[in-house]
């Protein structure tokens, strides 16, 4: 189940070791300001447990470089040439990626991920007409019941599972 509502004192009680209120806060505008009883959503709790468990038992040194790494490697595409080709030295070790790919094609897989539902939105106000629409609402309606209905066949899936 990945809807698990939960108040940030439920996550505080359930996985400890975090100042939970104090992480989000830090997270959101200094405009916005949450409590003790503010509910959020942990979609997979048993992932969470791990996380802690996985941080309580590994040497600071190595997330201190972890969380380095992940910041400043999320900023590379933003700098010089020789910067991303540092970069680009390491993922093709890793990956066994032969040639770095053109700078176009960079720009618009940051500008897609970073304003996927601008970019959608334009998408559909360019390719989807109306019975375009109608269609892709039957079609996962169609997908949804089909589920359903195989769902409530399903007798080896308890009651709650299902």
């Amino acid at each position: 189940m990945f809807y698990n509502p939960m108040t940030i004192a439920d996550l505080h009680q359930r996985f400890p070791g975090v100042n939970w209120l104090d992480f989000i806060q830090r997270s959101l505008p200094e405009s916005v300001t949450v409590g003790e009883d503010e509910v959020v959503i942990v979609s997979v709790p048993h992932h969470l447990t791990n996380l802690l468990n996985l941080m309580k038992n590994t040497d600071t040194r190595i997330l201190a470089n972890y969380l380095l790494w992940r910041a400043s490697s999320s900023v590379i595409p933003y700098l010089s040439d020789s910067a991303r080709d540092v970069q680009f030295q390491f993922t093709s070790k890793v990956s066994g990626q032969s040639e770095k790919p053109p700078k176009w094609r960079e720009c618009v897989g940051l500008t897609t991920s970073t304003l996927a539902h601008a970019v959608g939105s334009l998408y559909v106000k360019q390719y989807f007409n109306e019975d375009a629409r109608t269609q892709a609402i039957k079609m996962f309606q169609d997908i949804h019941d089909s589920f359903i209905s195989l769902l409530t066949e399903a007798d080896w899936m308890d009651p709650d599972t299902k």
